[in-house]
């Protein structure tokens, strides 16, 4: 997964296995993070009431800013998340 289409618009989306150090289980998972634009199209449409909107934004699990995006993996586990993460390679 590479991008989400969204009202005719091409979302960046990307997916990070990664290990939650704060309350996580210990165990890899993986977190698809999208970009903020998307998160800003989303927010309004789902306080419009758009199910299509919810269902969207409940499969992101973050959204960061494009300079933010565009780092390496690790880099936004560790910094770019609510929460730190250590990235898992397999």
């Amino acid at each position: 997964m590479n991008s989400i289409e969204y009202k005719n618009e091409s979302y960046p989306v990307k997916v990070i296995t990664a290990v939650n150090d704060v309350d996580g289980d210990g165990q890899p998972t993986e977190y698809v993070i999208s970009i903020e634009a998307l998160d800003r199209v989303l927010t309004e449409d789902i306080e419009n009431g758009s199910a299509e909107a919810y269902e969207v934004d409940s499969a992101i699990y973050f959204y960061v800013d494009n300079s933010m995006f565009n780092e390496s993996d690790e880099y936004i586990a560790n910094h770019g998340l609510d929460v730190p993460m250590t990235l898992h390679i397999e």
